[in-house]
């Protein structure tokens, strides 16, 4: 029997008035807020303007002077500062406190989560698994885009066979298949998911993230 499903709709930017990429919005910075951040990334860009920068020296440099290869991380700042837990997610304050429940409960249920593109869906479900899991989630979670692979054959080859992998965890945990983009996934290859999702109810859980939940089948929104 196909479990009931969590719908949280509507997962929206935070508010615009940090004036910060999404990627940047739904980060919460360690050691400094998102505003100092863009404060010191400003600064960064109007010193590498400035007429100084952009005068060098009369004289080139001689060849054993040149400059050491940067150091610079070359890590973009979405993977930098992805949040790493639930309480990391800036905005959409309802939607995380109910899954900070759902955590608190232990009780993973099926989950569709809906909003436009770039609003942190995805990282959501990815600091839901690793507060629910904890180090077992390197092995208990898959993560995939619906986009890339729509078709039956993924819900076959990879989830079904994911599904049916053993993974010792304690009592009352389930593995979790994080779907990406769920919505581009092929009517064929939703029913076969559906069929997937009710043979192996007891051991796996389903994370549906997608632009529009209305694309998703009603067999598994219901």
């Amino acid at each position: 029997m196909l479990r009931p499903v969590l719908r949280l709709d509507r997962f929206s930017n935070p508010s615009s008035h940090n004036q910060i990429s999404s990627a940047a919005r739904i980060a919460s910075l360690p050691h400094k807020s998102p505003r100092d951040a863009v404060d010191a990334l400003s600064q960064y860009s109007s010193s590498a303007q400035s007429p100084s920068a952009l005068r060098g020296t009369d004289k080139a440099a001689p060849a054993e002077h040149k400059a050491a290869p940067s150091t610079m991380s070359t890590q973009p700042w979405v993977e930098k500062y992805r949040p790493q837990v639930l309480k990391d997610v800036v905005g959409n304050e309802e939607t995380v406190a109910k899954l900070q429940a759902v955590v608190n409960g232990g009780n993973m249920p099926n989950i569709i989560l809906s909003g436009p593109p770039g609003t942190g869906k995805t990282t959501t479900m990815l600091c839901l698994a690793r507060q629910l899991l904890g180090p077992l989630a390197k092995d208990a979670v898959m993560e995939l885009n619906a986009s890339d692979e729509r078709g039956i054959a993924v819900v076959r080859d990879k989830i079904k066979m994911f599904a049916k992998k053993r993974v010792n965890l304690p009592a009352g945990q389930h593995k979790l298949v994080i779907l990406d983009e769920a919505d581009s996934m092929t009517a064929a290859a939703q029913q076969a998911m559906r069929r997937t999702m009710e043979l192996f109810s007891s051991t796996t859980r389903f994370a549906l993230a997608c632009n529009t939940s209305n694309k998703i089948t009603e067999p598994i929104q219901s």
